[in-house]
């Protein structure tokens, strides 16, 4: 398994084998003071995976990400959650 790429963006999504990336490839988040919030973030990558790799791991498809307590926050397209709350 090898990392082809990896970058920061504002939105990203897959759709006919194609990805769609909106605002990438950036690496400095300026903010006034800390803590801070980013509104919307996606991280990118692309694994290049052999027949070898695919016979000896199992890859879990992420789809949904998590806040500090482990409760699920947004969806695949960065929807909120329903039922989640908002910080």
């Amino acid at each position: 398994m090898d990392l082809d790429f990896a970058f920061l963006a504002d939105a990203a999504d897959v759709a006919s084998s194609k990805l769609y990336v909106m605002g990438g490839a950036f690496d400095t988040i300026y903010v006034p003071g800390f803590p801070a919030t980013h509104a919307l973030l996606a991280v990118v990558l692309r694994l290049l995976l052999g027949p070898h790799d695919l016979a000896q791991h199992a890859l879990p498809k992420t789809r949904a990400l998590l806040d500090r307590d482990h409760h699920q926050r947004h969806d695949r397209q960065g929807d909120p959650t329903p039922g989640s709350t908002s910080s």
